[in-house]
């Protein structure tokens, strides 16, 4: 369903932050990659619904598949590339962070997923999970009824939330 499909585009784009950060490149360099890409998906996504206006998920799936290897066959070939740097911070690293945001904004796109909600809602579903501070706890014991109540939009954190969490 869409919550679900929002939640998985949040939690990857969660994922790029952190490699953002790792890696020492600033998001705003790959934000503008994903906006290009989402911008380019947007263009296929009219494409993609059957005649009852509804997402045809074969069509999807033949889409994404195609990104995910052309995407692949980009990872290798800048990590293959002779001198290629990994260094944190390099112009190899850039640009290996830029096609990931790019195909990840074509992949929201493709899904109809809004990245604006999914990076709210995903933001909101760990501050439910966590509250302030991440523990092992927390992370093992989850309460997945209130995830998704917040992931649909349904609930709201207020003061103290996070603290009704046993």
């Amino acid at each position: 369903d869409m919550v679900h499909m929002t939640e998985e585009v949040g939690d990857v784009c969660w994922y790029v932050a952190c490699f953002c950060d790792d890696l020492q490149v600033h998001p705003a360099v790959v934000q503008s990659a994903v906006n290009s890409g989402y911008a380019s998906g947007s263009k296929e996504y009219p494409k993609l619904l059957g005649a009852d206006g509804v997402l045809d998920i074969f069509r999807v799936s033949e889409n994404l598949l195609v990104l995910a290897m052309a995407s692949s066959a980009t990872v290798v070939q800048l990590l293959d590339a002779e001198g290629a740097s990994t260094v944190p911070g390099s112009a190899d690293v850039v640009k290996l962070l830029q096609g990931l945001g790019e195909a990840l904004g074509v992949a929201a796109a493709l899904l109809g997923v809004d990245l604006a909600q999914a990076f709210e809602r995903n933001i909101a579903k760990l501050r439910q999970r966590y509250g302030d501070n991440f523990t092992s706890e927390a992370a093992l014991n989850r309460d997945l009824f209130s995830e998704r109540r917040v992931l649909e939009g349904t609930q709201t954190l207020g003061a103290g939330d996070q603290d009704r969490r046993p």
